[in-house]
């Protein structure tokens, strides 16, 4: 295969790969996998090569000369290119000589994948994992599609397949950090500012966004105030009774190992396992009579336990109500304090409204 056929093509011998070109096309596929190649366009006279590729312009699948088309074909693995591998040759084919060599069966075998040069290997292989960006071909025979490569899609599936064990994350420790949703819960006392998040509870965030959204909570009072423990609201008939989802009926728990009901996180009321609707509480309590060290025994992660001893909470909430917000800043903190100080009458209920005037969220 030469530059005379009118195709674009590289190498990869035993230590190196060259391109016979470089063009942003060219660059845009293969720089991911290989940067800066050199442009050697007669590598192939000096060298072994192990590997080829070809580029075309229009992406049509190249037309082999006769002799090497009875000796090789052409896969596709890019819009614009093809890998150019033996007749009986192809990625499964390889891996099923490593796998013979080592003893192993093909249901012993986690494949990637992401083009159309792994399909072959998808059907080989026991477990097969498609990029979060992947041709629609192989990602219909996947059995999971991560993320993408550049969100670490493989760590991600191992993750989550519980093949290595997860880094935690704890957004509420350092909200600088995180993006996503937030909510602004807009009262006749003032405003709370939340950060809302969606990757650890996913369903909970959508009713919450969806409901606001709509309207729902316009109007509706935090009917439940209790100092130093939470205040509640969310139902719209103001009793503690009402109120439902965007699912049409109670909707299951999220909890994650994440999130903690640590002083302002944002959580779900509820009436037991599984029975989540509308209702919402913020946690108020500012102290703990436990030490972080003594949390930390108690099983709550160093970091949350930290939290927990420095700012308040309410642990013994974890893994009964499902967290999905946290307050965002310092004002937000002095308007939830200024609600749990009002007067309260019969069953907690506030003397005065407090009202949810609105809630606006901003998707970031």
């Amino acid at each position: 295969m030469d530059k005379k056929a009118g195709i674009d093509y590289g190498f990869a011998g035993s230590h190196d790969a060259v391109l016979s070109t470089r063009t942003p096309e060219i660059s845009e596929a293969m720089d991911i996998i290989y940067p800066d190649l050199p442009t050697v366009p007669d590598y192939y006279q000096n060298h072994d090569v192990y590997q080829m590729w070809t580029f075309e312009k229009d992406g049509v699948q190249p037309d082999l000369p006769e002799d090497l088309a009875a000796h090789l074909r052409a896969v596709r693995w890019h819009p614009i290119s093809c890998d150019i591998v033996p007749q009986t040759g192809s990625k499964a084919a390889g891996v099923a000589k490593v796998m013979e060599h080592l003893g192993l069966k093909p249901e012993n075998l986690l494949v990637f994948g992401d083009e159309v040069n792994d399909l072959e290997l998808f059907d080989y292989a026991g477990l097969s994992i498609a990029m979060g960006v992947s041709h629609p071909l192989l990602a219909k025979k996947a059995d999971y599609i991560t993320k993408t490569v550049e969100e670490d899609g493989i760590f991600y599936a191992l993750e989550e397949l519980g093949m290595v064990e997860k880094e935690l994350q704890f957004p509420q420790v350092d909200l600088e950090q995180v993006a996503g949703p937030k909510a602004t819960i807009k009262t006749n006392l003032g405003e709370l500012n939340i950060q809302l998040f969606p990757e650890q509870a996913p369903k909970t965030v959508a009713n919450f966004i969806a409901l606001a959204k709509d309207g729902y909570y316009d109007g509706v009072i935090f009917h439940r105030i209790i100092k130093d423990f939470m205040i509640q609201g969310g139902d719209p008939t103001g009793t503690g009774m009402g109120g439902q989802s965007i699912y049409g009926e109670k909707f299951e728990d999220e909890f994650s190992p994440e999130l903690y009901n640590v002083r302002g996180a944002l959580s779900m009321a509820n009436a037991g396992p599984n029975t989540n609707g509308s209702q919402f509480f913020i946690v108020q309590n500012s102290s703990l009579p436990y030490s972080a060290k003594e949390l930390s025994r108690g099983g709550w992660p160093e970091p949350i336990a930290e939290l927990y001893a420095a700012k308040g909470g309410t642990p013994h909430l974890d893994r009964r109500h499902t967290v999905f917000g946290q307050l965002a800043d310092e004002a937000s903190y002095q308007v939830l304090d200024k609600i749990a100080a009002v007067e309260i009458g019969a069953m907690d209920k506030p003397v005065q409204d407090v009202v949810i005037e609105t809630i606006e969220v901003v998707d970031e």
